[in-house]
């Protein structure tokens, strides 16, 4: 995975990441990333920040792997990312 100067960020679902890919994912990319891990076998969420002129407020993840939030303040405008993944309940 290559960062590129063009993204500002990726979003991901079902990354399947634990706990211990963290700084593999973190030394790939090359940027900030946030995580809210699955399992090795389901589940995932990822958000992956290059660059943007943007400040945190408040980051939130799922300890299941289904969603993962950033608060951001842009230009003085508060903006709310979500990255979701939730599986499709059988009926």
């Amino acid at each position: 995975m290559q960062s590129s100067k063009e993204l500002t960020s990726l979003f991901f679902q079902e990354t399947h990441s634990v706990k211990n890919d963290t700084q593999f994912w973190k030394a790939q990319w090359g940027g900030d990333i946030w995580l809210s891990h699955g399992s090795e076998r389901a589940a995932g969420t990822t958000i992956l920040k290059n660059s943007f002129a943007g400040v945190i407020l408040h980051s939130e993840g799922d300890p299941k792997g289904h969603f993962f939030i950033l608060v951001i303040n842009i230009n003085d405008t508060v903006i709310l990312l979500v990255n979701t993944y939730w599986v499709q309940l059988k009926k």
